[in-house]
């Protein structure tokens, strides 16, 4: 969740409205894979982000449908439990919006 706020604020700061952030972890250690994806209603101020620093870790901004990690996320087969853990996350969602 650090991550994630970190990022918003990050994208926020250049005048974008940040609609989702999504750091995919690796299940069985919860350890970031490294990359996320950040949907913003200007995708233009978002790119002029480019390269540089958020606290004291590189970034490098690009488009995603230009990465493989778009569509799947190679070497990364998961394991046993991932399908629960999606779920487990999804119903937890659901719950919080207070719609039952």
């Amino acid at each position: 969740e650090d991550i994630k706020t970190a990022l918003r604020k990050h994208f926020e700061s250049s005048g974008c409205e940040v609609t989702r952030v999504f750091v995919p972890i690796e299940c069985q250690t919860g350890t970031p894979l490294g990359f996320a994806f950040i949907d913003v209603d200007d995708e233009q101020k978002a790119m002029e982000l480019g390269r540089g620093y958020m606290g004291g870790c590189r970034i490098f901004v690009m488009m995603a449908t230009n990465q493989p990690e778009y569509y799947s996320f190679p070497n990364f087969s998961g394991c046993a439990h991932c399908g629960t853990f999606l779920l487990e996350r999804r119903m937890e969602r659901f719950l919080a919006r207070g719609r039952c």
